[in-house]
């Protein structure tokens, strides 16, 4: 009743001859045209939320306003945007059906998300090597859609609500089998909304620390593909190539990320008492090239991750080791496989390409509807000796 009264329709939705599910005015912001792919019941209580709606029959026609999402049908202000994430709380699980298998013979609808910058080198080794890996065993063509957060450079909690309208927008119409999250960013967007976003989907994490599954911030009972960065490692094959050095270097950049890692490295190293342990953490890069110039042979230098440095530029952590690595006068060792032959020398590191397949082979157990598969696969990604 409200609704007929505050819209002057009628009936609602509108059988005044607009194309649109509703309008709306955010109290005191701006228009908002509800998205038409919402549910009827949704829109019903978008329509609610917003206090103050315009007749249909005297609307002028729509002008987007600065701050609005903005896509080629509709429209979404930020004004209209915590009555949509409640729809998708309320409703999304309500219109989800339970994740399965699809149908044998289908080709299988894969979606990609992304926590880092894709153009990354680590990113691609592992995504080139998990699409390669599951196209060899599908049943026929295999369609992926890519997504990234980019949680090392931008806060996610920030962009939340515009990301996921933009995203419940994108796949509205488009059925999803399952749900590949790569990172440690991924995995709370995707356990609070998955099924909202992506209805009936199953859902798999990939390159996930195993120390947050465990801590209880992880993946719940969804199953995932986690690695553990084997600091010990590559502290022994210091101390193997090395055995004289006394001065242990932690270069790394300063986001919340560099740091978590960096202060990971410094615990296991601290316990070895043979080592001075330094943290460089808050240098730019030019500083760190003249710091490390300076170094003797007694040193060892292990690089975590860079996303910005201590002067607050932001780069990649490759592109940061690469210039590092060539004013060093100690050698510099790293824990990841990509960083092997641009800039370090060794470590016990993590291979993306090992990882992607592993994922792909998880993700074919999961799309195959194998008895006993959802909930169960938690294993670790290997590690290897690189020197």
């Amino acid at each position: 009743a409200r609704n007929r009264a505050s819209t002057g329709c009628a009936n609602w939705p509108c059988s005044c001859g607009c194309s649109h599910t509703g309008r709306a005015r955010g109290a005191g912001v701006g228009d908002a045209r509800v998205a038409s792919t919402l549910t009827e019941r949704a829109a019903r209580v978008v329509v609610e939320w917003l206090p103050f709606a315009r007749p249909c029959a005297s609307a002028r026609p729509y002008q987007p306003m600065p701050g609005f999402v903005v896509s080629t049908r509709s429209y979404l202000s930020r004004s209209a945007i915590p009555a949509f994430l409640a729809c998708l709380a309320l409703f999304g699980p309500a219109v989800a059906e339970d994740a399965q298998a699809p149908p044998a013979g289908r080709p299988w609808r894969i979606v990609i998300l992304l926590s880092l910058d894709p153009a990354q080198p680590a990113i691609q080794q592992h995504d080139r090597a998990f699409r390669t890996a599951l196209q060899a065993v599908a049943p026929g063509p295999v369609t992926f859609f890519t997504d990234t957060l980019d949680t090392a450079r931008f806060d996610p909690r920030s962009l939340e609500p515009e990301f996921l309208a933009l995203t419940a927008r994108k796949y509205a119409n488009q059925s999803v089998d399952l749900v590949v999250g790569v990172g440690n960013g991924s995995v709370d967007l995707i356990s609070r909304h998955h099924e909202a976003l992506w209805p009936g989907a199953l859902v798999l994490f990939s390159a996930v620390e195993d120390a947050r599954i465990k801590d209880g911030t992880g993946a719940g009972n969804l199953p995932y593909l986690g690695w553990k960065l084997d600091i010990d490692g590559t502290l022994d094959l210091i101390e193997t190539l090395q055995p004289d050095a006394r001065r242990l270097v932690i270069v790394g950049g300063n986001t919340e990320y560099d740091l978590g890692q960096g202060a990971a490295v410094a615990t296991r190293a601290d316990a070895r008492p043979r080592w001075r342990v330094e943290a460089w953490n808050d240098l730019g890069i030019e500083q760190l090239r003249e710091r490390l110039a300076a170094l003797d042979k007694g040193s060892a230098v292990i690089f975590t991750t860079m996303f910005r440095d201590g002067s607050g530029r932001a780069t990649f952590p490759v592109d940061a080791l690469g210039r590092i690595a060539d004013a060093s006068r100690a050698p510099v060792y790293g824990l990841y496989g990509t960083y092997i032959g641009r800039g370090a020398v060794a470590g016990q590191v993590i291979d993306f390409e090992v990882s992607g397949k592993r994922t792909a082979e998880l993700a074919a157990t999961l799309l195959q509807g194998r008895p006993g598969a959802a909930g169960t696969l938690q294993r670790l990604a290997p590690t290897r000796c690189v020197a």
